[in-house]
């Protein structure tokens, strides 16, 4: 909640006043916020910071509803920041409650799962520590953890799902209610982000299995399954336009530990440069065991500082399943953890080829419940020694809880002032039309500018000529001939434009270049302290 609820809030801080970001907020929901403003005005959808361009290959489901729910009068940002992250937190507390309770009846277990449900994290801060002297300097590039879920809403809003399909395994009643139930599951997960999307194929699909296991039926399994994939192609057809997107070429390629290479060689990881040479001179010679073992220490290493103390709850898994001691819900889970791992180790992304790390956060999430069984136990039947054991696990998990901690209760914001509020509720109010705001940010300026952000488009409900460039890459649109023409100054992009929103902390250079078309076609209808507004003519 705390890395959720502050942020979009309008407030005043150290003498800011205006609308304040922490963290990724200001660029990654902002993108969530401009998709509900912008997109859904028109079919097919637009992309909100591209003018012309289809929105497609990209889970829309959350922004969709968020859309709905503002036609009501709730405003986006509201509903985003303030009544998602309460709604997420009520839904996932008590699956969780309930699914712990299906894996062991006992307070106990339920008070150790919810723990490290709200609390696990990686082992970063030991590195940070090493290179810094401290676990609050330095950055972090680690995966999703239980108190860092809601900084990608999608992901988080997913885990509840996921949770649910748990308890349908669990319960072994493969009726057609419950397949049906699952394939609603299915559906829900796949439209609110792919990467869960495809967590929820792979548990549904150990349902199947399992329903098979125990009725032996095949024509029952065969009809009850397709429930299950016809709920995922509906799923990826409304929500993800894949015609569309699957246009100019495949969305993943299979890229061997691409993802996992900077933990080695990355001076602020386990940093090993001999290594890294010897890998890229095996590199040129194909591969051998010698390469194979470095790629699997990579990764070895890359899943002990994601995972942190939940490394132990894996461990603990396998080894029962070794002693043929593991009960089959046990079993799901950690093959679910490591089928996540190895799409996220195997795949990369166009656009952003790293983006697929987003399957390891399922592996990550799933790992959580395997570390609370082997709590649980390790209290069991070790008693006095085992609470030793847990106390010295807690003692290492709660250090990066503690940086979040800080991190997300500094005054250090990134903020949108309330002089160009104003300015955005002026042209908010004007008649539809696309909106240059393709400037680049002065030192000093305490937001984003277009590469990084498309907030005008947010708050205005208008779309962008040419703003926020990395969610364009993620899903495919092709904008370098369009940036080079800004990058160039190139007057013709005033013809395509309806309105001009200047901020004059913004680099001027394309105004002044262009003064005679501007002066000749636009009219300046709003102008303060910080920002003007021209409207065509």
């Amino acid at each position: 909640m705390l890395v959720m609820m502050p942020s979009g809030s309008n407030i005043c801080m150290n003498g800011h006043c205006g609308y304040h970001f922490w963290g990724i907020h200001s660029h990654d929901s902002m993108w969530h916020l401009e998709i509900a403003a912008v997109a859904f005005k028109s079919y097919p959808f637009l992309v909100p910071t591209f003018a012309g361009s289809v929105l497609s290959g990209y889970n829309i489901l959350m922004d969709l509803i968020v859309f709905v729910i503002s036609l009501a009068g709730i405003p986006p940002i509201i509903m985003l920041f303030k009544i998602v992250p309460i709604i997420w937190f009520v839904l996932y507390t008590l699956i969780a409650i309930t699914f712990s309770q299906k894996l062991k009846d006992s307070l106990l277990f339920i008070a150790i799962t919810l723990f490290f449900l709200y609390f696990a994290d990686h082992f970063g801060y030991i590195l940070q520590l090493y290179y810094d002297g401290s676990i609050f300097k330095g950055s972090q590039s680690f995966g999703l953890q239980s108190m860092t879920a809601l900084l990608n809403t999608q992901f988080a809003l997913t885990l509840p799902i996921i949770m649910a399909q748990l308890i349908l395994l669990k319960l072994q009643k493969f009726t057609f209610k419950n397949s049906l139930i699952m394939s609603v599951l299915v559906f829900f997960s796949m439209g609110l982000k792919f990467y869960g999307g495809i967590a929820s194929l792979i548990l549904a699909g150990f349902y199947v299995i399992d329903f098979f296991i125990q009725k032996k039926n095949f024509i029952r399994v065969l009809q009850q399954g397709s429930i299950i994939l016809v709920g995922t192609l509906l799923s990826i057809i409304i929500f993800y336009n894949p015609f569309q997107a699957t246009q100019s070429r495949s969305i993943f390629t299979i890229s061997p530990f691409a993802t996992v290479h900077s933990v080695i060689e990355a001076p602020d990881m386990v940093y090993l440069p001999d290594m890294v040479n010897a890998r890229y001179f095996l590199y040129e010679h194909g591969w051998s065991p010698r390469l194979l073992y470095i790629e699997l220490l990579s990764t070895a290493l890359y899943m002990v500082i994601n995972f942190g103390t939940r490394i132990f709850g894996v461990m603990y898994i396998i080894g029962k399943i070794i002693a043929k001691k593991a009960k089959r819900i046990e079993i799901y889970i950690l093959l679910t953890v490591f089928l996540m791992s190895a799409l996220s180790v195997l795949l990369i992304q166009k656009g952003d080829w790293w983006n697929t790390v987003q399957f390891g956060y399922y592996g990550i999430f799933l790992s959580t419940f395997l570390l609370a069984i082997f709590i649980y136990d390790v209290i069991i039947h070790f008693k006095k020694v085992g609470i030793v054991i847990v106390v010295v696990i807690v003692i290492f998990t709660i250090p990066g809880t503690l940086r979040t901690i800080s991190s997300f209760s500094s005054t250090d914001t990134l903020y949108i002032s309330r002089q160009e509020i104003q300015a955005m509720e002026f042209l908010k109010k004007q008649p539809d039309g696309i909106v240059l705001n393709s400037f680049e940010a002065k030192e000093g300026y305490p937001f984003l500018d277009y590469r990084t952000s498309g907030y005008v488009a947010a708050f205005t409900g208008k779309q962008l000529y040419l703003a926020h460039l990395g969610p364009l890459n993620i899903i495919g649109v092709d904008f370098k001939k369009r940036l080079a023409r800004v990058l160039g100054n190139d007057c013709s992009v005033f013809e395509e434009v309806d309105y001009i929103y200047y901020v004059k902390e913004h680099d001027g250079k394309l105004l002044e270049s262009c003064l005679d078309v501007v002066d000749n076609d636009f009219l300046k209808v709003f102008e303060n302290s910080q920002v003007r507004i021209f409207k065509r003519k």
